[in-house]
């Protein structure tokens, strides 16, 4: 019963490698900020590449809204992390499934 998630699912229609199938999906535009997402991948390497990804597609000043999270981070960042998305101040986290066990409320 959470009515502020919503889940998606498409077929892509480029190599998942380049990552631009996830710009669509995000409405990366650029400009304005996009609604805040969690794009969970399979490993902390892969996790960061995506970030390093969308974060290219926005102007340096708005670069940092956009974090990765895994279990290279310690419990204190993880909880401030998901804490700053919840209120807004980041727009965007890609994670493993270490933010599946980060003690949140939505």
């Amino acid at each position: 019963d959470h009515p502020n998630i919503h889940l998606m699912v498409e077929e892509i229609q480029y190599p998942a490698k380049t990552l631009y199938d996830l710009e669509w999906v995000l409405a990366i535009d650029g400009e304005k900020p996009s609604q805040k997402f969690m794009v969970f991948s399979d490993s902390r390497k892969e996790t960061e590449r995506i970030v390093t990804y969308l974060q290219s597609r926005y102007p340096a000043h708005q670069q940092n809204k956009i974090v990765w999270f895994h279990s290279g981070m310690s419990a204190q960042f993880r909880q401030k992390t998901m804490d700053r998305l919840q209120k807004g101040e980041i727009w965007g986290i890609c994670c493993t499934d270490t933010a599946g066990m980060a003690s949140f409320s939505y």
